[in-house]
């Protein structure tokens, strides 16, 4: 049970790790520490252990609770950058038809005088 432990306790690391880097909106480190969480988790997953020991491990580590405070901050930064990008769309849209509006009513020749 000793690998079991290291390993949860890696994954907590990284995930205190992966929340704080959301929270500072670095958001090219939390890709490799995404890669690393899921790697340790394939590795738990090839482990022999009983549940109620994963469990017992977990509770001793608050992982859930670190989890959860992953998951707020992953939804909350994608609700602030959906509404960026709503925002850029509304721009883009009166961008465009500003232009559209100024361009049909000229006259443009090519022809030099």
């Amino acid at each position: 049970m000793l690998t079991l432990n290291k390993y949860l306790e890696n994954f907590k690391d990284i995930t205190v790790e992966l929340t704080n880097k959301l929270k500072e909106e670095d958001y090219d480190a939390v890709d490799s520490l995404m890669e690393q969480r899921q790697n340790i988790i394939d590795n738990i997953d090839k482990l022999n252990y009983k549940k109620q020991d994963f469990t017992n491990i977990c509770k001793e580590l608050s992982l859930l609770e670190y989890n959860e405070e992953l998951e707020k901050t992953i939804k909350e930064k994608r609700a602030v950058i959906k509404e960026e990008l709503s925002k850029l769309v509304i721009n883009k849209s009166a961008n465009s038809s500003y232009n559209r509006k100024f361009y049909s009513n000229s006259v443009i020749f090519s022809k030099k005088i």
